[in-house]
């Protein structure tokens, strides 16, 4: 896959989100600031200052009804190829992952454990990298982890492997994660998380080293994707 480097502008909404972006991002790379409060304007670098516009909420509302007072246009986020992942410790795979809020909100909770990367797929998922309502959810965490879509996630975990890393698949029907997390400590680590209604495809499956689960109260099914991976994450890479 290769990396993206499109010059296209890219509508960043929400408080966080934008000022992730403008942080940790190039000042190039921003084009526009748009705010509804001028008094906003003090939380922007002096580099940024003069792509800022203040606008009336009527006009936001034309951009994008869930802007929070505060949109960006940048330049497209750059994502990574598969070999950039080798050196890294800690990623996520999404295995079809369908909503745009469960995926923001696992990006969200991998940036703030820490997680290096996440991998997911091209076909049967929303756009990722430049998906406004992804940045959003994770609150700019798409700033903090870095993004690899890839065609052939069965492959790429294969090939993963071969660089040293155990792969493990999120499932009901698993091991332990805390039994996992203690005996794969300080390895490299892969965490797949499956699609929201069938979870991990088989093949994808076939490729994890462990099957993990949560112990939950038996009178609840199971956990949303986000809010699993959020568990799951934390007693695995900072336990």
């Amino acid at each position: 896959m290769a990396k993206n480097n499109n010059i296209n502008t890219n509508a960043i909404y929400g408080k966080h989100a934008v000022l992730l972006a403008c942080n940790k991002r190039n000042p190039q790379d921003i084009k526009r600031i748009v705010l509804l409060k001028r008094e906003d304007k003090a939380l922007f670098s002096k580099e940024l200052q003069q792509k800022i516009e203040i606008i009336s909420a009527i006009e936001m509302v034309k951009i994008t009804p869930n802007h929070g007072g505060f949109i960006c246009f940048t330049r497209e986020i750059q994502t990574i190829f598969e070999e950039d992942l080798h050196g890294m410790k800690s990623i996520i795979a999404l295995d079809c992952v369908q909503d745009v809020g469960n995926i923001g909100a696992i990006i969200r909770t991998a940036a703030a454990f820490g997680v290096e990367a996440l991998v997911y797929t091209t076909d049967k998922m929303p756009s990722v990298a430049n998906n406004g309502a992804v940045s959003k959810a994770s609150s700019g965490g798409v700033e903090l982890v870095k993004l690899c879509p890839v065609i052939n996630l069965n492959r790429t975990l294969e090939n993963l492997k071969q660089q040293g890393f155990w792969v493990f698949g999120a499932d009901m029907n698993g091991t332990n994660i805390q039994t996992i997390a203690q005996k794969y400590k300080n390895d490299k680590k892969i965490l797949v998380l499956g699609n929201e209604e069938s979870g991990m495809r088989q093949g994808v499956k076939a490729s994890c080293d462990e099957i993990v689960s949560i112990p939950i109260n038996s009178e609840i099914e199971s956990l949303n994707v986000s809010v699993a991976g959020g568990v799951l994450m934390y007693t695995l890479f900072c336990g």
